[in-house]
């Protein structure tokens, strides 16, 4: 974890489309059935059998050219997308655009073979922004007023390749469905990514790899409760949370997660321009500070039992779980119900340059001049 790294936006374009225009657009890449694939004319003729999708770069072909308001016959089209390939939308900010998710988050989030299928549908006949703005409903990135999370600017489309569960052999992909009881199992190997820029005390090591005094399933347990009672989607539980529990930077007039003294901005206002740096970090530290972090003062077991409002914050701090975030593995819907679009986290964190290099990554942009307020129509 570092602070913002200075590869630019223009770097990072100007690296990958090399290698992926020719991936992307090559007539030799796939069939002329696949269209996205080639650039003769037997790609607009209509094939009626599955379109199997298979690496990063077949996926964005489809996806750039379902994102163009001629291609409709792309509504009748069935994809065939396996499990290991997952992707994500990036918001291209020229500050920090090396990895997946900004540097301070140590996961990146990502959809699965059911979410990319769905981007694919609600981006067929529909322009680049439209396109955008729909994924970016599918993946929780609106708030309740149709405002991207993550402001306006340049996005681009990640699709890459993991195991859930697992790590890719020379890639270091580890991809885990963010259910609250998996959380539990997450959050402790996310410490080092964090808290990296600080001296933690032989206790605090300690005592943060110790299950019985600082495991977290019970903490989970609470928050899984707590968002039962609200209707989904919401930020309902978030609310209850902080109302409930202590959190980080409380004072006699001021206490952001609670929304006091917050400008509205809620637990973001303990971070500098959406970049939680290390004076954030450092509010999980203590008295001792950064030379002398001791974060398990506040994310294990506590008598008041005021982990859970440090948990949550944490979560959103440093693992970007937003205030309508669900906890069941689905970025909207249940899998109770059948409306599941289900959600993956793949961590650590991974840099994108690497993940090109070893060919287990793809990434292309979509929209270089995306607003920060957008209606999705689906």
């Amino acid at each position: 974890r570092t602070s913002r790294p200075g590869m630019s936006c223009a770097m990072l374009r100007a690296s990958t489309l090399v290698a992926l225009v020719p991936c992307v657009w090559s007539a030799e890449s796939a069939s002329s059935s696949l269209r996205g694939f080639g650039n003769s004319s037997s790609q607009m003729v209509r094939s009626a059998e599955t379109k199997p999708l298979s690496t990063p770069e077949q996926y964005l072909g489809q996806l750039t050219w379902n994102g163009q308001t001629s291609h409709t016959a792309c509504g009748e089209d069935v994809y065939e997308i396996p499990g290991t390939l997952f992707g994500r939308i990036k918001h291209m900010d020229g500050k920090d655009d090396s990895n997946f998710c900004p540097t301070d988050k140590a996961v990146a989030w990502a959809s699965g073979s059911v979410g990319l299928r769905k981007n694919l549908q609600d981006c067929c006949g529909k322009d680049a922004k439209q396109c955008l703005c729909n994924i970016a409903k599918n993946v929780g990135l609106l708030d309740s007023s149709s405002n991207l999370f993550t402001g306006a600017g340049e996005y681009s489309f990640i699709a890459f390749d993991g195991v859930v569960g697992a790590k890719m052999v020379g890639a270091d992909n580890a991809v885990v469905s963010p259910t609250w009881a998996n959380l539990a199992e997450v959050l402790p190997t996310t410490y080092e990514w964090v808290f990296s820029s600080m001296t933690l005390t032989p206790e605090a090591k300690a005592k943060l790899q110790d299950e019985e005094s600082c495991g977290l399933a019970s903490t989970m347990q609470t928050l899984q409760d707590i968002s039962g009672q609200y209707e989904l989607g919401t930020s309902g539980a978030f609310d209850h949370v902080f109302d409930t529990y202590m959190s980080p930077a409380c004072n006699a007039t001021s206490c952001p997660c609670k929304g006091v003294g917050d400008n509205g901005d809620r637990c973001d206002a303990l971070c500098q321009d959406d970049y939680c740096d290390d004076a954030a970090v450092e509010l999980f530290c203590g008295d001792g500070g950064a030379e002398a972090c001791d974060p398990s003062q506040f994310l294990c077991k506590r008598t008041d039992g005021s982990e859970v409002g440090y948990v949550r914050a944490y979560l959103q701090m440093f693992l970007d779980c937003n205030a309508v975030f669900q906890g069941n593995g689905c970025s909207q819907g249940s899998k109770e119900n059948g409306t599941c679009v289900e959600e993956f986290i793949v961590l650590p964190n991974p840099d994108i340059q690497n993940q090109l290099q070893q060919d287990s990554a793809a990434i292309q942009v979509l929209v270089s001049d995306m607003p920060g307020h957008c209606i999705p129509d689906n």
